[in-house]
């Protein structure tokens, strides 16, 4: 019999494969079965520390059918779902490209995701391996599934990403350098509209020093 375990929240989900077939067995719903679970813990090799059944108080139950716990088989029982991608950071307004990392608790799940308006599933669409960069205003989509669980409701995040255009550095003519006499400086910027403002006393300029419209000259 092959087995797939996860951890899960409070606990651990071991979902059996039972050989029906190997067994010469044609189950049906409401059939009743033998099952016991245990638990063997080492902490070294060859040395347990600890061991939990579910229902024998024996160390050989596997040998006694008779200390198994009663299991029910229910055709059409629901199955579990798979948590739902979390997004970090989450959808919001941004000044900065963004780093998007996507999450599901149910472990080993695998997550999907789209940023178009395509219809996202899971043939259409790419399988999260590493967190991404959104540069741009996007919606993101996305889904998890496990093997043998129901896939977890889509998720969307909205991300706007608006980054402030940067001011163009004002450029001088003429450049820096040893005058005669006074000098007329002209200052100039590619940003249409800019203010420049300057000092002429070696400190750095701030919002309350002196302005000059881009393209108008200074004497100095």
């Amino acid at each position: 019999m092959s087995y797939r375990q996860a951890a899960i929240q409070g606990g651990c989900r071991i979902v059996p494969a039972i050989p029906w077939a190997t067994l010469g067995v044609s189950p049906a719903s409401k059939d009743l079965i033998g099952i016991d679970v245990a638990l063997n813990n080492f902490y070294v090799a060859g040395t347990r520390a600890n061991k939990l059944f579910w229902n024998s108080t024996t160390d050989t139950d596997y040998n006694d059918p008779a200390l198994f716990g009663t299991g029910q088989l229910l055709a059409g029982a629901a199955k579990p779902q798979t948590q739902a991608p979390v997004f970090t950071p989450v959808a919001d307004s941004y000044t900065s490209a963004q780093s998007i990392h996507i999450t599901s608790a149910t472990p080993g799940a695998t997550i999907r995701y789209i940023t178009t308006e395509s219809t996202l599933s899971a043939t259409n669409g790419t399988t999260y391996t590493a967190p991404f960069t959104l540069s741009a205003t996007m919606q993101v989509n996305a889904f998890a599934t496990f093997a043998g669980d129901l896939d977890s409701p889509l998720v969307t995040a909205d991300c706007t990403i608006d980054i402030p255009a940067v001011t163009a550095a004002p450029a001088l003519a003429p450049a820096g350098g040893a005058y005669a006499s006074s000098a007329r400086v002209t200052l100039s910027g590619a940003t249409a509209g800019a203010v420049i403002r300057y000092t002429t006393d070696g400190w750095t300029p701030s919002e309350t020093d002196s302005e000059v419209q881009i393209g108008r000259k200074v004497t100095t």
